[in-house]
Formats: structure tokens, sequence, C-alpha cells
């Protein structure tokens, strides 16, 4: 078994040098599974972010190389400049060990370097330790809802369904991020289970749990949304069950996003085959 570096091991920087723009590559492939070039960042796009305004910063384990890499590129957003952090990619075998949130606070340190206050990124809304990740460990809140991103997709972690996204906003001045945390104290399982439920779920004999039509009617201050908490196991064994799910979920935040509300928080109760996941959703929760 590959033996996991601690933290004073790993190293965040740069990435420079064909050899390591190479293993970018690879890496992509291997998290991903893309059997389609199509959907891979290439080398000619990696190779000149650095020097353009963008950020590829690499993940170095000592004995091991490169094992990870976030990657983004300059934007817009809302009438000024940010940054959009495209791919963030870590090794199987390097997961768990707080890689991820490293490249994001080494990209966060860069970005504010260049004098910008917000990082931006997609992620699938049915993958439940994807919001955990960005919403509880690193403070992204999210009001936007995009269909279809990518469109069909080579990966084994997207086909069969469409490639919806959230857009995640990072706030990551340090006065912003002292904000948030004032706004969002740690809140007590009770308090959480106080606030209206917008789809109902019932568990079915098959073991997955199927959500009725949401109530998109609702106005209080907070509401919850439960998602299925493993989609990848659900899509394995019921496709047109995840599907459904996504419908509902695309149904629900595309309207309560118009409304004014504002992904705020994320709630996982219980653990393995009995972890349920709720979105928490804000109204009115100011966006800088």
């Amino acid at each position: 078994m590959k033996s996991h570096p601690p933290n004073q091991e790993l190293r965040v920087a740069r990435v420079t040098g064909l050899d390591d723009y190479l293993r970018c590559v690879e890496i992509e492939k291997q998290v991903w599974g893309y059997h389609d070039l199509a959907d891979v960042a290439p080398l000619s796009l990696l190779s000149i972010v650095n020097r353009t305004g963008g950020l590829l910063l690499g993940a170095y384990a000592k004995n091991a190389g490169l094992i990870g890499f976030v990657f983004g590129l300059l934007a817009e957003h809302r009438g000024r400049f940010i940054h959009h952090s495209h791919m963030l990619a870590v090794l199987p075998a390097y997961r768990n060990r707080g890689v991820g949130r490293r490249l994001k606070q080494a990209q966060r340190r860069y970005v504010r370097r260049q004098g910008l206050d917000l990082i931006t990124w997609t992620f699938d809304p049915l993958q439940a330790l994807n919001a955990h990740f960005g919403i509880n460990k690193l403070g992204a809140t999210v009001a936007r809802y995009e269909v279809n991103v990518y469109g069909a997709s080579s990966s084994p972690l997207h086909a069969g369904l469409p490639t919806d996204r959230f857009l995640a906003e990072w706030l990551v001045a340090d006065e912003a991020l002292r904000t948030r945390r004032r706004r969002k104290p740690p809140r007590a399982r009770e308090e959480f289970q106080s606030w209206p439920l917008i789809n109902e779920t019932t568990l079915e004999r098959s073991g997955w749990r199927r959500t009725a039509v949401p109530q998109l009617g609702l106005r209080q201050a907070h509401l919850r949304f439960e998602i299925s908490a493993n989609i990848e196991a659900l899509k394995q064994a019921d496709l047109a069950l995840a599907l459904d799910w996504q419908e509902k979920v695309r149904r629900t935040f595309t309207t309560y996003f118009r409304r004014g509300y504002r992904v705020t928080d994320f709630q996982i109760d219980g653990h393995g085959d009995n972890a349920r996941a709720f979105y928490v959703l804000t109204m009115g929760e100011p966006s800088r």
C-alpha cells in the first residue's frame, strides 16, 4: 500500500516544465476517466496559463512528484474581473489527506496577490462530497444553476446525466471570509431541522430514496432541500431514478435562485448507507 506524505512533506507551487504539464494531463485522465481527448484540458493550454493571468498550481509529494493540481483562468463575473477555477484534481491514492484544501488555500493567496477578491467554480449539485468541501470547508455560496454546461462527457463519473452545475462563489479577501464566518455560526442539528423542507423523500424497497415533487412556493428565510447522498452509486443502480433526482434539483434551484435565495450551508446527517444530505437556502444573503 502506498504511504501518504504528512502535510509538511507536501509542497504547493506553480507548475512549470513540459514533464509536469504532461503529468497534469495524465492526472486528468486518471481522476475523471476521460477517454475522449475533447474533454481534457490540453498541454498547449496548461503550458501558457501561468504566463497569461491564470494559475496552474501543483501539489508535490516527497518521493512521488506531482500528485494533484488546481487550474484556473482570469474571468469576468457581474462586471468585474475574478478568477474562475476550472479544475481541481488529486490522485485517488492521495485523497482525504487535505491535499485539495491545501491547493485551494494556495490558489486563494495567489489570487489575492493579483488584487482579485472572488474565485468561482462549477460543481455537480448532486455530488454531496463536493458540496461539503466547497460550502462547509471553504465557505463558498451558490446562487446560479447552469444546465448541461459541458454537454455529453466521456467521464464515467458524468455518464448518463446532463452536466448540470452549480456556480460556486468564494469571496477570498480576509475581511470577506471573517464576515462570512460571523454570518454562518455553527448550527445545531435541531435548528436545521426546524427549517421548512422543500422536498419530502421516501425510502424505497430498493434502499434508495426518492424525492416527491418539490414545493416551489415557500417564502421562509431559511429552507432545506434534500439530495441523494450517493449519486454515483445510484446512477449505477437506477439511472432513471438518478435522472428524476436531477430534474427535481434543476427545477427547484432555478426557481429559488430567481427569487433571491442563495445556498449558504450544507448538512450531512448520519454515516455510510444511512447518510442524508441537505442544502440550506437563505433569502437575501449578499454575494459580496
